[in-house]
């Protein structure tokens, strides 16, 4: 028989916290990561928000999903089919009084987002599944009749469909097959163009910071080393 593969996926996210400038007193390019980090955050707490309200999620809300790069790789862990555990970390001194009441909140409205993950079985699997159960009901029956005395005809008649189950099993087996062939080639060319796009946009965002084109070729070709 064919073996039934469950497939799945594991997302491990370590968020950074929020960054306040004027506490940390970071600037330049520390700055613009604190910039970058605090964006994110507010686009993942605008999508927890809308998944959280139940009556915006009964309408058929939209859910912003496409704000940031963060809120894109968690879209299936968020609101998508899958279990999801969210770890808040928070300060007991009293100088983080703030932040520590912020990200009680923040996991306050996570918690009220509810998932209810299926399995997604595969139509051309199930449908084979389909088939060896009825080829396995004919094979019991094509037994039954050969033990009670039933005529060459009907014996012959059960074998053709046996003959044409097994045979359209092994055409599904063999399509299936190069579907995940292709799905696998098709999920590294998107991991490939992404890593292009970050390239460019690294490129992109140095540039605007005032270095030369020389500098940024150094810093992509030490990227690529690293």
């Amino acid at each position: 028989g064919v073996e039934d593969f469950l497939c799945a996926k594991l997302h491990l996210v370590d968020l950074a916290g929020s960054e306040r400038a004027k506490r940390t007193g970071t600037d330049g390019l520390r700055f613009k990561e604190g910039v970058h980090i605090n964006r994110g955050l507010l686009a993942l707490g605008n999508v927890i928000s809308a998944l959280g309200d139940e009556k915006k999620r009964k309408e058929g809300g939209h859910v912003p999903y496409r704000d940031s790069k963060l809120t894109r790789l968690l879209q299936d862990s968020l609101g998508g089919n899958s279990r999801t555990v969210m770890i808040a970390c928070v300060s007991p001194a009293d100088s983080n009084a703030e932040e520590t009441l912020n990200t009680l909140k923040y996991a306050n409205r996570a918690r009220n987002i509810q998932n209810k993950p299926v399995v997604n079985r595969d139509p051309m699997a199930a449908e084979m599944q389909r088939m060896r159960q009825q080829l396995e009901l004919l094979q019991a029956e094509l037994m039954c009749v050969q033990a009670g005395g039933a005529s060459s005809d009907d014996t012959q008649i059960l074998k053709q469909r046996i003959a044409w189950l097994e045979a359209s099993n092994v055409e599904l087996r063999q399509e299936l097959k190069e579907c995940h062939d292709n799905l696998q080639i098709y999920a590294q060319r998107a991991l490939d163009s992404q890593v292009e796009r970050d390239k460019v946009q690294l490129k992109l965002e140095l540039l605007c910071s005032g270095k030369c084109l020389d500098e940024v070729d150094d810093a992509d070709e030490s990227q690529g080393v690293g």
